[in-house]
């Protein structure tokens, strides 16, 4: 397989691409974008389990709270929590099941055919003098390397980003509009609350109301963005993954969601606690909303707080 643009392979395939019909065996890649987040989902949340009851007191600086507080602190058992969170997993993946249908195939040489469209149309705006004429000599010559990184990183990127932040912001003011309406809170919203201290499995207890909202934001943002099968399969996963990290109960230096994202375990942690309730309603990977709407808070805002009432 191609890790770069050779202009004798039509397309050359990304590191990333398998050119195989299907990700894994006979499973098609429609039914494995459903299936890989619940796997993943409850693998790294067996591992961060397995940190709670690992008894290491090296990760007792790391820890948001202590592990007591879990079943003492909580209005609901872990238990329950689990055959809720299964339940509603089931009932996902059986709808998006019926939603998804059948999903075509995309046969191989549908990419080499779209890279050449792209490469025909890189030469149709060259060849309309927008461009000073040293640009547009080099651009004509190398409009299959554009071409190429254009299809297979640029775009795709760009799609997955668009995807998350209309994802985000379906679920700020769904999450937002679930607090500041009483009938919502008390019925629906307060179901994933009953943990004031989040913990890696908790991450997808919700009402199921709730959860078929989140739904509705995932598919309404992945068909009008148009991802494709596996572009799916990544999302639905980093999106399970993502919900892990923000409950996991513990912040790690060097996090590397802190790079792109300050929506992580610390930052949700708040907005379970009552003093943030009203605050830090981004979910699931960045915090734009809630710095544009006013309704971020740090744990410096908090210690300051505390500070000016004493």
């Amino acid at each position: 397989m191609a890790t770069g643009f050779d202009a004798n392979l039509s397309p050359a395939f990304p590191f990333y691409f398998a050119a195989r019909d299907n990700l894994l065996g006979d499973v098609p890649d429609s039914i494995l974008a459903l299936i890989t987040p619940p796997v993943a989902y409850w693998i790294v949340c067996l591992a961060y389990t397995l940190l709670d009851y690992s008894g290491w007191k090296w990760l007792d600086s790391y820890r948001i709270h202590e592990p007591e507080e879990i079943k003492s602190r909580n209005l609901v058992s872990q238990s329950e929590v689990f055959l809720s969170v299964v339940s509603l997993q089931v009932m996902q993946f059986i709808i998006a099941l019926i939603l998804l249908g059948d999903v075509p195939k995309i046969p191989l040489d549908h990419y080499a055919t779209e890279l050449e469209a792209m490469k025909s149309t890189l030469l149709g705006f060259v060849q309309q003098n927008f461009f000073p004429d040293p640009m547009a000599r080099m651009l004509a010559f190398h409009k299959g390397e554009i071409a190429y990184w254009l299809y297979w990183w640029i775009i795709p990127v760009s799609r997955l980003t668009l995807v998350a932040l209309i994802f985000d912001t379906w679920m700020y003011f769904v999450h937002r509009t679930m607090h500041m309406n009483k009938f919502l809170y008390k019925h629906i919203h307060c179901v994933h609350h009953r943990l004031y201290v989040p913990y890696a499995y908790g991450s997808a207890y919700n009402h199921a109301a709730e959860a078929l909202l989140d739904m509705v934001g995932a598919f309404g943002a992945i068909s009008v963005v148009g991802l494709t099968t596996r572009e799916k399969l990544l999302f639905f996963t980093c999106g399970a993954l993502k919900g892990v990290h923000q409950h996991s109960g513990y912040q790690f230096p060097y996090d590397p969601i802190r790079w792109f994202s300050g929506n992580d375990a610390e930052y949700h942690d708040i907005h379970h606690q009552a003093i943030g309730m009203k605050s830090n309603f981004s979910q699931f990977f960045f915090i734009h909303w809630d710095m544009i709407m006013g309704t971020q808070l740090t744990r410096k805002d908090i210690k300051e707080r505390r500070q000016k009432i004493q």
